[in-house]
């Protein structure tokens, strides 16, 4: 018999395959635990990998168990009277196994019993974040988004989408974005990251810029860590310049951002961050430019303000943002930039 048909018969007879299925089976199912234990009780990072290495190092281990044996099997005498005698013709000597389907079960719970004292013993002795310490590595400044381009009549565009995306931020409760006006004191600022970040209490930085060229869009974005200065995240998006594909953009970067610091998100946040204000163009376009002038003094800017969410509404009546924004514009509309009533 050849030795690759001998080898055949052999891999039937001790039932190799079904030890190699319940070992796929019983290491996906001890995997998928091993992760959801890392997550809920906020282990390190390392130790799904400790587990998948330990897992993928002992499949030779199993397999040897069905091949490796000390000698010949045992063989069975009729007569206890009867010693066998081995070919040398020595002394009788009983042969068995020195590796079985026991033995295997063995280095299986060997291997997880190592990695299960590593994980308890990083439970006791290890430092673990603190609940507050973990929340604080989720907070988040979104620094001005710079004009690509420098075109004057497209200012209000980058800071439109700035303003916006912090909002989408502000709609994932396991995140802690800084608000506007905290973050536009360091527009343009010689200061590092890490100083921005110690001013402003946060653990990362997002920076990025919008370029608005014709009939196209262009928005970059990176997440920084401000302490070790290490990009978690960086994505540049390019679409055709539609209502759809700018909030697309937003919608797409907050999730990787949630994504990155892993926040979690509920279905019915994932719902807000998806939703769009407006399907036109034209009239998101008028409503960011209320909101550059309502973001200045006075009440000629205000007015201004007010005329552009109208537009906006004659463009998109369904545009919710425009009434609120107008809403908010009658708020300051009897007052001038010197905080006098103006009758």
């Amino acid at each position: 018999m050849s030795n690759l048909k001998r080898l055949v018969v052999e891999v039937h007879r001790r039932s190799v395959w079904q030890v190699l299925l319940i070992y796929a089976g019983g290491s996906w199912v001890v995997f998928e635990v091993v992760q959801t234990l890392t997550e809920g009780l906020g282990l390190p990072g390392w130790f799904p990998a400790l587990a998948l290495v330990l897992l993928i190092v002992l499949p030779p281990v199993v397999l040897a168990t069905a091949f490796v044996r000390e000698g010949e099997p045992t063989v069975a005498v009729s007569d206890p009277t009867l010693i066998p005698i081995d070919e040398a013709g020595s002394g009788a000597v009983r042969k068995r196994q020195l590796l079985t389907w026991r033995n295997a079960g063995f280095s299986f719970m060997a291997a997880l019993a190592l990695w299960g004292v590593v994980a308890m013993g990083w439970m006791l002795f290890g430092e673990r974040a603190t609940p507050e310490e973990v929340d604080a590595r989720k907070s988040i400044a979104v620094l001005p988004f710079d004009n690509i381009g420098g075109a004057e009549e497209n200012v209000a565009f980058p800071d439109g989408i700035h303003d916006d995306f912090i909002t989408h931020l502000q709609k994932i409760g396991d995140l802690t974005p800084i608000s506007r006006t905290s973050v536009l004191g360091h527009r343009d600022t010689n200061k590092n990251l890490r100083q921005i970040a110690d001013e402003l209490g946060v653990a990362t930085v997002l920076e990025g810029g919008v370029q608005r060229s014709g009939t196209r869009v262009r928005i970059n974005a990176q997440l920084i860590d401000a302490e070790t200065d290490e990009h978690l995240w960086a994505e540049t998006y390019e679409e055709d310049l539609t209502a759809e594909n700018v909030f697309a953009i937003q919608t797409a970067i907050a999730q990787r951002i949630a994504s990155a610091l892993k926040a979690q998100l509920t279905p019915e946040e994932s719902e807000r961050i998806v939703a769009r204000p407006t399907d036109n163009l034209e009239a998101y376009d008028f409503y960011l430019r209320g909101k550059e002038y309502g973001r200045r003094r006075g009440v000629a800017n205000r007015r201004i303000a007010e005329e552009m969410y109208l537009r906006a509404l004659e463009l998109d009546p369904d545009f919710a943002l425009a009434y609120a924004a107008i809403d908010s514009t009658h708020g300051f509309a009897g007052t001038t930039s010197d905080g006098h009533t103006n009758r």
